[in-house]
């Protein structure tokens, strides 16, 4: 997984990671998606329009946090995307070399939020993170997610 360091002052940068995949070192991201996004990952490619992942400013949410909990904020900083429609956050590994940190805008990027270069295939999928249906996202509560190995697409798109 490759680490996203935001410098004093504002500055980030990404640091390699020692997780590799087929040999290459690899940055796990959650990212919302719609059941077209779903749909289009069963059939070519997903062009992702948010990502998310664990970067220095979702650990310094939770600065005692392990890597498990860590990966649980960004899982719900990514559902928290898909507010106001049913949510489905897919999981994808892919090489570091096509991650890096989100543009900070006006009021600065959200913890977590990256961008990644390229489409994602339905073979960089590791799983799917699916909320009940009527779920809605809060500001206040961590959404209950079920997960769906990535070969489990055509279930996860019937829920959809």
């Amino acid at each position: 997984m490759r680490r996203v360091v935001v410098a004093h002052g504002g500055a980030a940068r990404l640091e390699a990671s020692p997780h590799r995949s087929k040999g290459f070192p690899m940055t796990r991201l959650y990212c919302p998606v719609t059941a077209d996004g779903v749909a289009a990952l069963a059939t070519s490619a997903l062009t992702v329009e948010a990502a998310f992942a664990v970067t220095d400013d979702v650990r310094a949410l939770a600065p005692h946090g392990d890597e498990e909990l860590h990966e649980h904020i960004a899982t719900q900083l990514a559902a928290a995307g898909c507010a106001g429609r049913r949510v489905v956050v897919v999981v994808v590994d892919v090489p570091d070399a096509r991650v890096r940190p989100a543009a900070s805008t006006g009021g600065g990027a959200l913890p977590g939020r990256v961008v990644v270069d390229g489409d994602v295939t339905l073979r960089d999928v590791a799983c799917f993170l699916v909320g009940d249906e009527g779920e809605q996202v809060s500001d206040d509560a961590d959404l209950e997610l079920s997960w769906y190995d990535a070969s489990e697409i055509d279930a996860v798109r019937a829920l959809l």
